[in-house]
């Protein structure tokens, strides 16, 4: 069947592609949108994390929403279940009607939160923190000092795939430190190795604990179909800086300077919407089915 994109711009200008034409509708926010989560048809939250600004969508407009933070990130279970971190390490969460405050989870910085249901939760941020919520409440899952040297690790990403299952991304190659990827089985937190060229991991997404995806900041792509991870940057189109990663009804879509598409016929390339605004970079992309896909732009 189609596929179904939305396509957000610099001036909050809403572009949809239903697998053949880019169709125009607007949100008349003034915004550069650049994390997405889409918990289900005719359901979408947008942010701009360096405006602190956060968009709904329930079928027919974006709406600003106010969470009662200043909003860096969004994830959730559904559309009854949404959390908002800001960058400072607040939290609010969404039941469907309303908004609660949450505990401030971190005195030096969030960067990202996953889960794999309402009772496992997991947000990273600044030297090496990982928090857990387990349903009733969160709690300190690193077991690090302020001063001992794994806390210089600076965690990129987390992806949450199951009770036994979680991934944890971060370090700085450009400063001469080795990139760490840590593993979660159940029971405690361990070191793995790192697959070649891997550094500043943007995204990471998957749908089951033996399928996840990941793209880092040169603009690679890796798998983890169970243990490790592997590079599987394609050798023919390649995309320049890639932001986001996400799979939906079976094909593999990969976002940032344009838009690429991994299918059982290879890798192809999707046309940018002639509307947007020069230099605009996909930055984070969703769906939920082959015909509802969603991605938001920035203008660099």
């Amino acid at each position: 069947s189609a596929v179904d994109v939305w396509a957000m711009g610099q001036r909050g200008t809403a572009l949809r592609w239903d697998g053949k034409i880019w169709r125009a509708s607007g949100s008349n926010e003034d915004l550069a949108l650049d994390r997405l989560f889409v918990p289900a048809r005719d359901h979408a939250w947008a942010v701009s994390s360096t405006q602190g600004v956060l968009l709904r969508w329930q079928g027919k407009a974006w709406a600003r929403v106010e969470p009662g933070i200043v909003p860096f990130n969004v994830w959730g279970t559904g559309p009854a279940d949404i959390w908002v971190i800001s960058k400072s390490g607040e939290l609010a969460r969404f039941d469907g009607t309303t908004w609660k405050a949450g505990p401030g989870l971190f005195s030096t910085g969030a960067r990202a939160i996953s889960g794999a249901s309402p009772r496992n939760v997991l947000a990273v941020g600044i030297k090496g923190r990982i928090m857990r919520f387990d349903g009733k409440r969160w709690w300190k899952e690193s077991r690090f000092d302020d001063d001992c040297p794994p806390c210089e690790v600076d965690l990129d990403a987390v992806w949450a795939a199951g009770p036994r299952e979680a991934w944890t991304f971060g370090g700085d190659a450009q400063a001469g430190r080795r990139y760490t990827v840590r593993r979660w089985d159940g029971e405690s937190w361990k070191d793995q190795p790192a697959p070649a060229r891997m550094s500043q991991v943007r995204a990471v997404w998957g749908r089951t604990p033996n399928d996840g995806w990941a793209v880092d900041a040169r603009g690679s792509i890796f798998h983890h179909a169970g243990p490790a991870w592997s590079n599987t940057t394609p050798s023919g189109p390649v995309i320049d800086r890639v932001h986001s990663v996400t799979t939906v009804a079976g094909e593999l879509w990969v976002a940032g300077t344009a838009l690429m598409r991994l299918s059982r016929g290879g890798w192809e390339s999707v046309p940018s919407p002639s509307a947007l605004p020069f230099h605009s970079v996909f930055r984070s992309i969703a769906g939920v089915a082959a015909d509802d896909v969603t991605a938001v732009t920035v203008r660099e």
